[in-house]
């Protein structure tokens, strides 16, 4: 799996998938495997990667299933350092939903700020390294109404 496809290098990655049976001397039973070679135009050496499932799909089926959900993981991380997503600090259920909606309502209103407003090298960035980047804050409405 790891030679190269033959002919001209594409420009998009060319992705192989294949999947086998391993079994680590600390685990109890044979697990599945799914091994993902990527190979990118310009790189010398293929992107490797592992991935221990028990989903029964194909190899790209796994593969897909698992970069979906590693980009959804980047979004709540991104989401998390950028709008601190996650800061839910009132004694109150209510409240606490109102700050996490306000703190969604900056997130989706920053992504569309970037994705408009911003040049297309630089709209690509998340909103992390755009606050690093440029100097700027995006911060939720703060609830300081007596919710708290």
């Amino acid at each position: 799996m790891l030679t190269r496809p033959a002919g001209r290098p594409s420009h998009r990655p060319v992705f192989r998938s294949k999947s086998f049976l391993c079994q680590a001397a600390s685990w109890t039973m044979a697990r599945r495997v799914v091994t993902k070679v990527e190979f990118h135009c310009g790189e010398l050496f293929p992107r490797v990667g592992f991935i221990v499932t028990n989903l029964g799909t194909s190899s790209r089926a796994v593969v897909r299933f698992y970069n979906k959900r590693g980009t959804a993981e980047q979004w709540i991380k991104e989401g998390k350092q950028a709008v601190a997503l996650t800061r839910l600090s009132c004694h109150r259920f209510r409240a606490n939903e109102v700050r996490l909606w306000l703190s969604l309502i900056a997130y989706n209103l920053g992504n569309l700020w970037r994705r408009l407003a911003l040049p297309t090298p630089i709209g690509k960035w998340s909103l992390t390294s755009l606050q690093q980047k440029t100097g700027g804050r995006l911060s939720s409405t703060r609830v300081t109404t007596g919710f708290c």
